[in-house]
Formats: C-alpha cells, structure tokens, sequence
C-alpha cells in the first residue's frame, strides 16, 4: 500500500510540473509572439513616417536649390540692372510647409526656420542696396552725390546676407541628406510643439 501510494504520488507531482512547465513555455510563447507582433507594429509604423519624411525632405532639397538661384538673380539684377528669368517654383511651399511640419524632425525644424530667417534678411539687404543704387543713379548729375558711399556699404552688407542665407541652407540640406541616408535604423524623437518653434524674424 505504501508503495502505492508513493507511486501515485509521484505520478501527480511529475503531472503538476509537467503542467506547469507546459503552461510556463505556452505563456512564454505568447509573451514572445506579443513582443514581436508589437515590434513589428512599432516597424511599420516607422517606415510609414520615414516614407512621408523622405518625400517631404526631397522636395524641400528641390525647393531650396530653387531659391538659392533666385537669390543669385536678384543680386545680378541690382548690379546689372538685369535679372535672369527665374527658374520655375518646383513646389507647393504652402502644402510642403504642412508636410515638414508633420514628418520633419525637431532639428531639421529649427535648421529650416534659421534659413527662412536668413533668406528674409537678405531680400531686406538686397531691397535696401537698390534704392540706394537708384538714388546714387538719380543724383549722379549733381554735385556733390549725398552719401555716395551707401550703395557700396549696401552692396557690401547684401553679399553677407547672400552668403549667410545659402550657408544655412546648404547646412539645412546637409542635415536632411544625413537623416535620409539614416532611414529608420535612426528612432525619431517626438515631434516638437509648434508652440515652441521659432518664428522667422521679420522685423
């Protein structure tokens, strides 16, 4: 009887920890699947944004160049008195605006409102050289020209502009070629309050 019982008793022990090792390796199992349904999520999610992202950032690579040649055109045209015809806009800088400020990354943000700043200063730089150019002009029969050196301290102060705008933007395309090279294997950190994104200075 005794070693019945013995017997039995170690039959339902193996049976209880064979249950439990079963249920152990089944909520593992589960426990794993889970994790890698959620990564895969979190993957699929990623490269949707990164797909939105590159777009956004290849047109905006489009638009910056374009501009950049723009600015090269409105210096020749106060210094000649002529300005090349302008390449056509590549895009909707209304509808990419909205794009960028979905997908782009807190820092091509900031890069992109530095350049915005710059550009603005420039166009108020290269406005104030030609009026100074065009008042030297008028007065050129009449002696003495009144503060004939302005239009050469314009001049001097719209090329520094000129420099400092596609410099930024130069570096604004250097920042978002790093980030599409990247891809996804870089995480992209959350989205930046528009609240806190700084303004292009237009005073």
């Amino acid at each position: 009887l005794l070693g019945v019982l013995v017997g039995v008793t170690g039959t339902a022990i193996v049976a209880r920890i064979g249950f439990r090792s079963t249920r152990d390796a089944t909520d593992a199992t589960i426990a794993a699947a889970a994790t890698d349904r959620q990564a895969q999520i979190e993957a699929d999610r990623r490269t949707r944004i990164w797909e939105k992202r590159a777009a956004a950032y290849t047109d905006a690579i489009a638009g910056i160049r374009q501009r950049q040649k723009v600015r090269q055109g409105l210096y020749q045209g106060v210094l000649t008195g002529t300005e090349p015809e302008r390449p056509p806009v590549p895009v909707d800088w209304v509808q990419l605006e909205a794009q960028l400020l979905a997908y782009a990354s807190p820092g091509v943000l900031d890069a992109l409102t530095a350049a915005a700043t710059a550009g603005i200063n420039y166009e108020a730089a290269v406005d104030e050289w030609k009026a100074y150019r065009e008042q030297a002009q008028a007065l050129a029969g009449i002696a003495p020209v009144p503060d004939a050196v302005q239009p050469r301290e314009a001049r001097g102060r719209a090329m520094t502009a000129l420099r400092e705008a596609n410099n930024l933007d130069d570096r604004l395309m250097d920042l978002i070629r790093a980030e599409l090279h990247a891809g996804t294997d870089v995480v992209p950190p959350p989205p930046v309050p528009l609240a806190k994104l700084a303004q292009p200075d237009v005073s």
